[in-house]
């Protein structure tokens, strides 16, 4: 999305708050279900309107993945949810 506006910005990361995943588990009662990834792209132009200067800054935040044994009477469904989300970290960390 383009975002020019403090309004922009505010929809857009109300948007992602709608889309991300959490659940409680034994070590976290609010854990990260699905992963995030923020990224801002900053433009400083000069009065004539030519970009100066590019920057990017990225937010990741990262589905939090339990160790099977201290799983607790959640048990098989939080571990093959962990399954899914450390394939997906390992291959989110060969994109990156």
């Amino acid at each position: 999305a383009n975002v020019t506006t403090f309004k922009d910005a505010s929809a857009v990361l109300a948007q992602g708050l709608e889309r991300r995943h959490i659940a409680a588990t034994v070590m976290n009662r609010a854990s990260s279900r699905s992963h995030t990834i923020l990224r801002f792209v900053m433009e400083t132009k000069n009065k004539a309107g030519s970009a100066l200067r590019t920057s990017t800054l990225a937010l990741v935040d990262l589905a939090g993945s339990e160790r099977a044994k201290r799983l607790g009477k959640e048990g098989r469904n939080r571990f093959t949810e962990g399954c899914y989300i450390n394939k997906s970290l390992l291959t989110l960390g060969m994109c990156i």
